[in-house]
């Protein structure tokens, strides 16, 4: 409380001082490294896993994806995978090229879950989605390489 109270005295004094010589204090300029004006992190965690009950995926392929500036992580092309989610504003939905008519699946039941966890623009991430195999998969996500997590 006593420094609390000896530097409003001292800040009241100071602007005194200012008034009575005509001094006026320069306002503090921003720099480019201050974290007040850096862009917000977008950041993500993608994996490709397999379902091993209700609540549990056994993850195959994971991959980071930096996004806030230049495109960075250990995704192998994430120039192109930033780029796409900027493009759909990370409604993971709305990636793919769906133009086309869509190919026919089989109907067999080998499950496979994408997951990306994270922020976007600062704000939290949480998205999952299981298809029944990988037809339906490469069906729904068929030209997006967000999820290409392998060569």
């Amino acid at each position: 409380m006593r420094y609390i109270a000896r530097a409003l005295a001292v800040t009241a004094a100071a602007a005194a001082v200012a008034s009575v010589t005509g001094v006026a204090q320069a306002a503090p300029v921003a720099k480019a490294d201050d974290p007040a004006e850096s862009p917000a992190p977008s950041a993500l965690v993608l994996t490709i896993g397999e379902p091993q009950g209700p609540d549990t995926v056994a993850v195959r392929r994971a991959a980071t994806l930096d996004c806030t500036q230049e495109p960075t992580g250990t995704h192998l092309n994430a120039e192109q995978a930033c780029a796409e989610l900027e493009a759909v504003d990370v409604q993971f939905a709305q990636l793919g090229d769906h133009s086309g008519p869509p190919r026919a699946c089989p109907q067999n039941w080998d499950p496979i879950t994408l997951s990306a966890s994270g922020v976007w623009k600062g704000k939290p991430v949480s998205w999952s989605r299981t298809y029944s195999n990988s037809c339906f998969l490469s069906e729904n996500m068929k030209g997006s390489t967000v999820f290409a997590l392998s060569r």
